[in-house]
């Protein structure tokens, strides 16, 4: 649950968007790309608007509208004081007017959908979709509006504008609005600093971008931009031809989950349990994440926090796990580890690189006070990332690392963050250490509230929808 790692303060944000705009210039055309995948915005306010379109015409109408404020990933002049990105379910693509035969040369999982592939992700119980939000789901939910800003009252007058945008046409509902925002400190609602760990990305990312590729024998590698951004070469040397003859070039598919967080039961599991483990609480909580609060990896200071090594990008992510086999230091089973076993638990870099994600997700809901019990305030994490391909990315991970343990030697063992205990039985997280201890987890930390799968396409695909066609016909 980290989504991307970004400097601190204005001056480092600036930096960092003069890095970007240097890279940009030296690909100009990726401008038709939509800025949330190459950009990571770092603004602190966001908000996510989902659209039922009753009726095509309004649907190409709302894009047409859209089209002039979508920020693509081409350099800024002058920063939007709203960025703005626009994605579609299969079901939108559907009422917007595209035939079976177009949607079928879509990937199955995008045209399944979230909904209809939540059993075998294993979203069950709590999760299953029958408890979803109704509007936050991709059966019946069309269109996703994405908007980020710096100031807060900006967000709102925009988000405003479009609610009256939408509630003034017959053809559109808006089903769902998802307000998030970033704390100060950059800590998601368990205390453990977001925005971590992402893939560099070749031609795109300059050479001097902290390492967080995929792991080499000697530094690191990164990804083709074909791993995120259909048209392009993947890390095989392929450039898998896109949906509909080539329309969706310079697009990717979307993942969006609405994670709540029991940050009470989490507090809890971690000082009842923490009494009894060797290094106490605060030791005990880092084991189950990967990392110590401050962002500081197990892996290079097992023992105690490193706030100059967790302060400084270029040391942050620089590590791996296969000179700690059996996670000694950091646990097989540690949430880091099993979203990005790295070269470690016998996974190696070279099959890492396949199965990597572009995170772009925000915490949403207010803290929970320390010491305080549940309040029964909605709080948690709206996941959103990006891929060339749901389920070799996103559906793998989530399926194999996350929920199913054996590849990771864990048998049937599920992340200690993101996964569901059996009904009635207690899930056993082992943590190494002299002597092993046992974290017993009788009800899930992290719930499914809501899910789509969607395809944000380039700009000019973009373009065309609204126009009524998609180039193809």
């Amino acid at each position: 649950m980290t989504p991307e790692l970004t400097p601190r303060g204005p001056a480092g944000r600036a930096l960092w968007r003069a890095i970007r705009t240097r890279a940009g210039r030296a690909r100009p055309d990726l401008g038709d790309v939509q800025g949330n995948v190459l950009r990571p915005y770092d603004n602190d306010h966001a908000a996510y608007l989902f659209v039922e379109l009753r009726d095509p015409t309004a649907g190409r109408r709302l894009l047409h509208d859209l089209l002039a404020d979508v920020t693509p990933s081409a350099p800024w002049v002058v920063p939007p004081v709203v960025t703005t990105n626009v994605a579609l379910t299969a079901a939108g693509l559907g009422a917007l007017g595209l035939g079976d035969e177009e949607l079928r040369t879509f990937p199955a999982a995008f045209r399944q959908g979230a909904v209809r592939r939540a059993a075998f992700l294993g979203d069950r119980g709590p999760a299953a979709p029958e408890h979803w939000e109704p509007g936050l789901r991709d059966d019946t939910t069309h269109l996703l509006i994405t908007l980020t800003a710096w100031r807060s009252e900006r967000l709102d007058e925009r988000v405003e504008a479009l609610h009256e945008r939408i509630a003034g046409d017959d053809g559109l509902h808006l089903a769902h609005t998802q307000r998030a925002e970033r704390s100060e400190d950059r800590r998601e609602h368990f205390g453990f600093l977001d925005g971590i760990a992402q893939p560099r990305l070749a031609g795109v990312d300059p050479p001097g971008t902290p390492a967080a590729g995929t792991p080499r024998r000697r530094g690191w590698q990164s990804l083709p931009l074909g791993e995120f951004v259909l048209g392009h070469t993947d890390a095989e040397g392929i450039r898998a031809p896109g949906p509909l003859h080539g329309w969706g070039t310079n697009g990717s598919y979307v993942v969006v989950r609405k994670l709540y967080q029991d940050v009470a039961a989490f507090r809890s599991l971690v000082s009842e349990q923490g009494r009894d483990h060797p290094g106490g609480p605060e030791l005990l909580a880092a084991k189950l994440v990967g990392r110590w609060p401050d962002g500081t990896p197990l892996t290079l200071s097992p023992d105690t926090p490193d706030p100059c090594l967790a302060d400084d990008p270029g040391r942050v992510n620089d590590f791996r796990f296969v000179d700690d086999p059996d996670g000694l230091r950091c646990p097989v089973g540690a949430h880091i580890r099993r979203a990005n076993p790295r070269d470690g638990a016998g996974v190696g870099g070279v099959m890492t690189t396949r199965h990597r994600l572009l995170r772009r997700g925000v915490p949403y809901g207010p803290r929970l006070p320390e010491g305080s019990a549940d309040d029964g305030v909605d709080r948690g994490l709206l996941f959103v990332c990006f891929v060339a391909d749901i389920e070799r990315q996103f559906e793998f991970v989530q399926r194999r690392w996350l929920v199913d343990g054996d590849v990771l030697g864990l048998g049937s063992d599920p992340d200690p963050l993101l996964g569901l205990p059996e009904p009635g039985a207690k899930c056993k997280v082992p943590v190494p250490g002299g002597p092993p201890y046992l974290v017993r987890l009788e009800r899930p930390l992290v719930v499914v509230r809501g899910a789509a799968y969607l395809f944000q396409p380039g700009l000019r695909a973009l373009a065309t929808l609204a126009s009524g066609s998609t180039g193809s016909r």
